[in-house]
């Protein structure tokens, strides 16, 4: 097993009010290669995807996705919590290689 090492954007307030709506986005660059296209050179570019995203705030998981070949490169997801708790927010990303990436922010919540 690896560590990704991908340009993540993931876009997140600092602070948020008791009981609102927080949204998360975020943006992976990642070629997302389905092991079907062929290269310049005529042979078959090796399958790469990111095969999993995990999203967890405090100590609950929010968000458990399994990413398929069909995901476009450089996937782009968004979703939206109630904030309840200061606490973390936990992005876990691996792909088909076994290789892993994570990302902490810290939410805080003020009454």
């Amino acid at each position: 097993m690896g560590t990704l090492s991908l340009p993540v954007r993931l876009a997140l307030p600092e602070e948020a009010q008791a009981g609102s709506v927080v949204s998360l986005r975020l943006l992976l660059q990642h070629p997302m290669e389905t092991g079907y296209r062929i290269g310049e050179d005529g042979a078959r570019i090796p399958r790469h995807i990111l095969t999993t995203l995990r999203v967890s705030y405090g100590n609950r998981m929010i968000a458990n996705l399994t990413l398929r070949p069909a995901i476009a490169a450089n996937p782009y997801l968004a979703l939206s919590f109630i904030a309840d708790q200061t606490g973390l927010v936990t992005l876990e990303v691996e792909d088909d290689r076994g290789a892993k990436l994570m990302e902490t922010r810290l939410l805080t919540v003020v009454p």
